[in-house]
């Protein structure tokens, strides 16, 4: 465990103040290293500075579509396409991902693979299909569920009209607004006009958690604990975070009520190889039903001064070693 005489946090919320202390020694640690910034660092070459990337982190990004019955603004029509696991099969299938790792996140990402992050090794589900891109399976899909393309490419629903649909995200996080813009030219090889909506974060939250007016959302849900019983609030159905459909009186679906039953029940058990099998069947439920859609998990990238000695990558929830009299940290 560290020995220090004190720490100093130094409250930045301006990602360029924080970089340009790092960069001029006046910060010992900087967690939290945009991609951008970790690329910039690493090309400068300091020898002062060393840049850890320490692999996925545990904020995967995801797409959902809001299926809230108290969503009074969306049409029946849209409901039952997004009540389609078909319709959201199909989106996630034409999504590139790689796309997105290389263009928004410098390489400093993971495509997603189940709604577990690979950082979370222990708890993680390695026999849930990795997503791939696959328009071709996307269309047969959408072909199946009764869509079909006009001669201009347009998709068409059954009811003869064009199928679009708007996402809100965040303004302020310029990565999630270019993750959309990325998927927005996914949709539109499918001929699906995607039509982006950023908020300040506050209303953001007003619409996801009360008002529940909107179409489908991109965010990033941080998981700070490993452990399944932490995913509590968006897993059962009855929970506030549920997100595609919060707070239900009893589980709108016959699997949402299996993952109701099965995540109460590794909560309760002991022993924690049954827990793990139990939380499997989650992610193996999620997979297939796919109420939200995963997309990437960014690395955990990390910037550390000479003067921290002794420092190495280690699953980022354990606390890392150094030797030092005092060291100062950035916060937002």
């Amino acid at each position: 465990l560290p020995h220090l005489e004190g720490i100093i946090f130094e409250i930045l919320p301006d990602s360029n103040a924080r970089l340009l202390k790092f960069a001029s020694g006046e910060l010992d640690i900087q967690g939290e290293l945009l991609p951008e910034d970790f690329s910039s660092l690493k090309d400068r070459g300091n020898p002062d500075i060393r840049l850890l990337d320490m692999g996925p982190g545990m904020i995967p990004e995801r797409l959902w579509f809001n299926l809230n019955p108290r969503n009074e603004k969306l049409s029946r029509e849209k409901r039952r396409w997004f009540e389609d696991v078909r319709f959201r099969r199909a989106v996630s299938l034409a999504i590139d991902r790689t796309a997105i790792v290389e263009a928004v996140y410098h390489g400093f990402a993971a495509p997603s693979a189940g709604s577990v992050s690979p950082a979370n090794r222990f708890w993680r589900n390695e026999t849930v299909p990795r997503l791939a891109l696959d328009r071709q399976e996307a269309r047969r899909l959408l072909e199946d569920a009764g869509f079909r393309w006009d001669s201009k490419g347009t998709l068409l629903s059954q009811e003869g009209q064009p199928v679009g649909f708007s996402v809100i995200t965040n303004a302020e996080n310029r990565h999630r607004s270019r993750m959309a813009a990325i998927i927005q030219e996914d949709m539109a090889e499918l001929g699906i006009n995607m039509t982006l909506a950023p908020l300040d974060r506050t209303e953001l939250i007003v619409r996801i958690t009360q008002s529940f007016d909107y179409e489908a959302c991109l965010l990033g849900l941080t998981q700070s604990d490993p452990d399944p019983s932490a995913e509590l609030p968006l897993w059962l159905s009855r929970a506030p975070l549920h997100l595609w459909n919060p707070s239900q009186e009893r589980p709108a679906t016959d699997w949402e009520d299996r993952i109701d039953d099965l995540m109460e029940r590794q909560m309760h058990t002991v022993n924690v190889a049954d827990r793990k099998a139990l939380f499997d069947e989650v992610q193996t439920i999620l997979a297939e039903k796919m109420p939200l859609i995963e997309l990437v998990v960014p690395h955990a990238l990390l910037g550390v001064s000479d003067r921290v000695e002794n420092l190495r990558p280690t699953p980022f929830w354990n606390p890392p070693l150094w030797n030092s009299d005092e060291i100062t940290l950035s916060s937002k």
